[in-house]
């Protein structure tokens, strides 16, 4: 009888696991590169903090002259703690709670995305007198990550709106739009960047002279397949920018994923192996439920073992939730592990760490109440 160890020497790292490696120099060798690609244009970076809100990542950031897109107080009140000024901070949620609108204008924000009139009243209540930009509602054709639907003012209703903020006392500014995250597809931007050009050159015929264009965020990072690089985006959107809105206009663009997903990797250990139904399991104590939520949208991350020489074969990989839905891959294909070996998982510094407290929002607490009616149906 062939008895192996019950733990597994093959380990790339000597961490408790699960957990994520961030190469925060790989992140500022991205940002460079981006900068160098829309070199031309000169936008102000923003980074999404959504994408990933360590600290040590948003200090480096901030140390290499990166603003921030914000959404939420917690995110402000954070970054603000690492002494960013409130001129580097955008508030780009479309729609916000009032009290995050009044303390964040409170500590000195001016600058704050819409796209209804019920904002626009928020806003003129709450921040009055602010720099505000329109998102508007741009095609999403490419994007694995579609943000369409819920945000972004119709092209339609634009001018109405633009006009709305300035009656209201608020600053229109500019117009930003989002392509929908791990966009693919250049073109895409083309189409965002005529639907503003169109609402830009009315305004300007309304009276309404708008100043920036953000260009949002949708840069793709690479995971299972190839993508188009971000020197080829940049080229082609310089293009179709320059020749829309003219040599005046300012620029922004607002990157997460692309500047943080190559440089963190997951590390997660083999807990146990199963046969189901003839086909092999492999459970790891790494959750979909606790930082790879982006599973249930379809997405795959690159994985890599210390057993990568030996014959590889489909397995289903799953976490160790007590949910039979927390299976991070139905088909992956690796060699046969033991309990104690690691497993990587690439291109994972977006969107995995973050979930712990997503856009700064927090999980409700749990306030416990007596309820007399109930005890009274059990009498």
């Amino acid at each position: 009888m062939d008895v192996r160890p019950l733990c597994s020497p093959a380990a790339f790292y000597d961490v408790e696991t699960p957990c994520l490696l961030l190469d925060l120099d790989r992140v500022i060798g991205n940002l460079r590169r981006l900068r160098g690609a829309f070199a031309a244009l000169r936008p102000r970076v923003f980074y999404a903090v959504k994408a990933n809100g360590d600290p040590r990542l948003l200090a480096a950031l901030h140390a290499a002259g990166c603003g921030f897109d914000v959404a939420s107080l917690d995110e402000i009140r954070c970054l603000q703690a690492l002494g960013v000024p409130a001129a580097d901070l955008v508030f780009s949620a479309t729609v916000k709670l009032p009290g995050h609108i009044r303390e964040a204008h409170a500590r000195g924000i001016d600058y704050f995305a819409f796209d209804n009139q019920t904002e626009v009243a928020k806003l003129a209540h709450l921040a009055p007198g602010a720099k505000v930009v329109l998102r508007l509602d741009v095609p999403h054709r490419g994007s694995r990550w579609p943000l369409g639907g819920k945000f972004g003012a119709p092209e339609s209703e634009a001018i109405d709106l633009l006009r709305l903020a300035a009656a209201r006392g608020l600053r229109p500014y500019g117009v930003t739009f989002h392509v929908g995250s791990q966009c693919l597809r250049r073109e895409t931007w083309h189409d965002a960047i005529r639907v503003c050009g169109r609402v830009w050159h009315a305004a300007r015929d309304a009276g309404l002279a708008l100043q920036l264009v953000n260009l949002g965020g949708g840069l793709p990072a690479r995971y299972t397949e190839d993508v188009p690089g971000v020197a080829e985006f940049g080229a082609q959107i310089l293009q179709w920018a320059t020749a829309t809105f003219g040599p005046g206009a300012e620029y922004a663009i607002e990157p997460g994923r692309f500047l943080v997903a190559d440089a963190g990797t997951l590390v997660t250990t083999v807990i146990g192996t199963a046969e189901r139904q003839g086909k092999p399991w492999c459970f790891v104590d790494q959750s979909i439920y606790a930082g790879l939520l982006e599973v249930i949208g379809g997405w795959t991350y690159p994985m890599a073992t210390c057993k990568d020489h030996l014959p590889k074969r489909r397995v289903t990989l799953a976490g160790p939730s007590c949910d039979s839905t927390d299976i991070l891959a139905a088909d992956a294909e690796l060699p046969d592990l033991d309990v104690g070996d690691q497993i990587l998982l690439h291109t994972a510094g977006a969107y995995t760490t973050s979930y712990r407290e997503y856009n700064g929002l927090r999980f409700p607490e749990v306030v416990v109440v007596e309820a007399p009616l109930a005890r009274a149906r059990v009498a």
